[in-house]
């Protein structure tokens, strides 16, 4: 299937407009990496998948050791020996997938997984949506006795 190059360009647009909203969000509600980062995300990703559309398929492999070390990167905090921003984590590898689909012109996709992703991380944050996290519940149950910080458990 031939596209043309302004096809590919409001794609990769399109892309870096659905991965700044994600960035706007997660920047707004202190995430680790903000509007920038998703942004950059969400354009690479787009890359990637108009150029798998131009006969690079393999490139999209590429993408996911590129995110995961941007993830690995959000994730470990050696100074405090723990782990954290796991959602943003989690958040960078979705947009890139987005980005992909978006270069690869599942615009209809990447646009709804968007909507998904923003609706996901607002949850536990909005009146409303609140009641399904399942965070404001936890204190009415017992924890499970295998997820204890106890070494021995």
């Amino acid at each position: 299937m031939h596209v043309s190059g302004g096809e590919d360009a409001l794609r990769v647009l399109l892309a870096l407009v659905l991965a700044y909203a994600v960035g706007y969000e997660r920047q707004v509600r202190g995430g680790r990496a903000g509007n920038r980062t998703y942004a950059l995300v969400g354009i690479g990703g787009a890359m990637v998948g108009v150029l798998a559309q131009h006969g690079q398929p393999t490139v999209i492999t590429g993408i996911l050791s590129g995110v995961g070390f941007l993830g690995a990167g959000l994730l470990l905090r050696p100074a405090a020996n723990m782990v954290t921003g796991l959602s943003s984590a989690a958040a960078i590898l979705a947009t890139a997938a987005i980005g992909a689909a978006i270069g690869q012109g599942l615009l209809l996709v990447g646009t709804l997984a968007t909507v998904m992703m923003l609706v996901l991380l607002e949850i536990p944050l909005v009146k409303g949506l609140r009641v399904l996290d399942a965070g404001h519940l936890a204190h009415r149950f017992e924890n499970d006795p295998s997820h204890k910080d106890d070494p021995g458990a």
